[in-house]
């Protein structure tokens, strides 16, 4: 077997072995711990062989000093040769399993670098591996108080040489233009990955190829994995009567043409949360009782006022929006200009609630207007007044892929904090004749 992600494929036999044999170069403690918390068999026989060469951190091996037992053994191999192999070798029963590739012990290569490993069934070949081990672990210095000491001041006289040197082999090459604007962007710690954002390139728009429908629906898939971080966090923030899509397939917008449903060009996909079933029910008892199909049906989900979060070739959205065409949340927009042309008190709200947004937020009719270019209630109603259900309104921010909010970590987050931003707009111009 081949694995592009290490650690997901490792865990699963980590779990329930009974002897594990590990040659690293590099170990970093925040890893060890995540590999260590695998091992469930209380009785499983570990061994540990570490370099000295890389840059393996000091309280990683005070870590496994900690963890040294009779069936926990580790051992230092430094010669005058670099020590670099990634090897695991788990025995479960009779049967061996050895896993070799590139990826060292750091989270890094165990989920996001670009890295390869094969999982080894074939026993010859992993009794080998043992023997190996064996050889090289009877070679190898004790993991002790005095030598971890002797390697840890090596470590920080040599640990920002490195780091310059490391960033100086980064910096010299250069690439002929490919005309991909993602060609230099580090995806490592992004949410949303490479892959995620080519999937829409031009020349996939108006492709309905299943080849060009894999590719979009690797970013309808992730998707889904934000659903699962952000929704179950609404009900703290109060977002009341913010639902998702009542139809799960629905939740995230279509990877594929759907006559009826999508534009010709697919140029994004999104996920987005507005009224629930419920409420759509009584707007569709109303305005359209005799429309079952939802794609024709101007009450359906899609036609109603939604916060989403978008994502392009080169940019992520988070936006309070209405869409146009098919109904084109007329009675949200409706409220929203009944409101506007009757209640100066209504567009003082509504200004003071667009000036606290202000920049990098934009306001969207027929053209992108930056919120902060408005200087009263007056100017931002005039220009609201251009509103048709033939272009889509639009209220929000777009993020670089380089920004520090739509990293792996931030992301989740950052969509939760925008949504507390937006939800107070979208409370207001929503139509609220049911509710």
């Amino acid at each position: 077997m081949i694995s592009k992600r290490l650690f997901p494929d490792l865990a699963p036999l980590l779990n329930s072995a009974d002897v594990i044999w590990v040659a690293m170069a590099l170990v970093k403690e925040t890893a060890l711990k995540q590999l260590l918390a695998e091992i469930k068999n209380e009785h499983a026989s570990v061994k540990f062989l570490i370099g000295t060469d890389l840059p393996t951190e000091p309280k990683a091996l005070y870590h496994i000093q900690s963890r040294l037992s009779d069936n926990f053994l580790a051992r230092l191999f430094e010669t005058s040769k670099t020590f670099h192999p990634k090897v695991y070798l788990l025995q479960h029963g009779l049967k061996y399993t050895a896993v070799v590739g590139s990826a060292n012990m750091t989270l890094g290569g165990f989920q996001d670098n670009i890295e390869l490993g094969v999982f080894v069934e074939n026993q010859d070949d992993c009794i080998e591996i043992q023997k190996w081990f064996t050889k090289l672990f009877h070679a190898g210095f004790p993991i002790n108080k005095d030598n971890i000491a002797l390697y840890e001041n090596r470590y920080n006289e040599t640990k920002e040489i490195e780091g310059i040197v490391r960033r100086s082999r980064k910096s010299g090459f250069k690439k002929p233009a490919t005309g991909n604007p993602l060609e230099g962007i580090d995806f490592g710690n992004r949410y949303f990955k490479y892959e995620h954002h080519w999937a829409f390139r031009p020349v996939l728009w108006e492709d309905r190829s299943a080849a060009a429908n894999r590719e979009r629906k690797a970013a309808y898939d992730r998707f889904f994995e934000l659903h699962s971080q952000i929704f179950p966090l609404f009900a703290q923030k109060n977002f009341r009567e913010l639902a998702h899509h009542h139809i799960d397939r629905f939740i995230v917008s279509h990877f594929s043409h759907q006559d009826g449903y999508t534009s010709k060009q697919l140029k994004s996909i999104w996920l987005s949360y507005g009224k629930n079933n419920e409420l759509l029910n009584q707007y569709r008892n109303k305005y359209s009782p005799r429309d079952d199909d939802d794609s024709e049906n101007t009450q359906s989900f899609i036609n109603h006022a939604r916060l989403q979060v978008i994502i392009h070739q080169n940019d992520i959205g988070i936006w309070l929006f209405f869409a146009k065409g098919n109904g084109g949340s007329e009675l949200d927009r409706r409220h929203f200009r009944d409101k506007m042309n009757s209640s100066k008190v209504y567009r003082e709200q509504f200004f003071k609630a667009c000036q606290k947004l202000r920049d990098p937020y934009f306001i969207w009719l027929d053209e992108n207007v930056p919120l902060s270019s408005f200087e009263d209630e007056d100017a931002l109603h005039t220009f609201c007044k251009s509103d048709h259900s033939s272009n889509h309104f639009v209220i929000g921010r777009d993020f670089r892929i380089e920004d520090p909010e739509v990293s792996l970590k931030e992301f989740p987050d950052t969509v939760m904090r925008e949504f507390e931003k937006l939800f107070p707009l979208y409370d207001m111009m929503r139509d609220k004749e049911f509710g």
